[in-house]
């Protein structure tokens, strides 16, 4: 009934509960799933390895471009729905990484996009959406594939960590993090969240604990701190 309804559009109180039922079924599939189909990807000679990993980064990418499609479609694509998330940037650097596999996008992969599609899985902000609806189901599967991805490589060893290379995703936020914001400033958005924490996330016991002026000093440090420990 509300499979393609946009999340403005949905009736209150037709989202999954979090860490309700649903969502825990969700989180032990897409854990069972990726530790299974990393079991499979081991077994594969190198080159087909290669081809696996190149296609699964496909599929994601035109994951990402059916769901703009759809919203576009249906009148909400919208300033607020463009790909400029990370877990939606993802999709393509692991397109890149798959073609090329640059160290320093495999840092960048391994120390923010794999925690941050973590994160976003644990504390979807997607849950006013009911179960059986598009974007709820886009977004769990396609943020268990980003999880996936990178598990697949560092399982393989196309993907190494290391400390001493930490300073590579440090540069590639320096680089991206300042237009991303500046698109936010000048439009209202919410990108990355700069602005401010997403609902029901750490991010917002850190806002609660820091306030508004150091939230995007201390939200720095958890990254970084993130990354040290990972």
């Amino acid at each position: 009934m509300y499979f393609f309804t946009y999340e403005s559009d949905l009736p209150e109180q037709v989202g999954f509960l979090l860490f309700g039922t649903a969502h825990l079924c969700w989180l032990g599939g897409i854990a069972l799933g990726v530790l299974l189909l990393t079991v499979l990807f081991l077994q594969q000679p190198a080159y087909r390895q290669r081809k696996l990993s190149r296609t699964l980064a496909l599929v994601m990418c035109l994951l990402v471009v059916l769901e703009k499609g759809i919203l576009a479609l249906t009148g909400h694509l919208t300033v607020y729905s463009l790909p400029l998330h990370l877990c939606e940037l993802a999709p393509f650097l692991y397109l890149l990484f798959s073609r090329w596999n640059w160290d320093w996008l495999g840092q960048v992969i391994y120390t923010l996009c794999l925690p941050g599609a973590v994160a976003a899985l644990v504390f979807p902000d997607w849950s006013v959406y009911p179960m059986w609806n598009f974007m709820n189901l886009s977004s769990f599967v396609g943020h268990g594939l980003l999880i996936l991805f990178p598990v697949l490589q560092l399982a393989s060893g196309t993907i190494r960590p290391r400390l001493s290379a930490i300073w590579k995703p440090l540069v590639f936020l320096a680089v991206i993090t300042p237009p991303i914001w500046l698109f936010n400033r000048t439009y209202g958005t919410n990108y990355f969240f700069l602005n401010t924490a997403s609902p029901n996330t750490p991010l917002t016991l850190l806002l609660d604990l820091v306030g508004p002026t150091w939230y995007l000093p201390a939200y720095a440090l958890l990254a970084v701190a993130v990354m040290v420990v990972l």
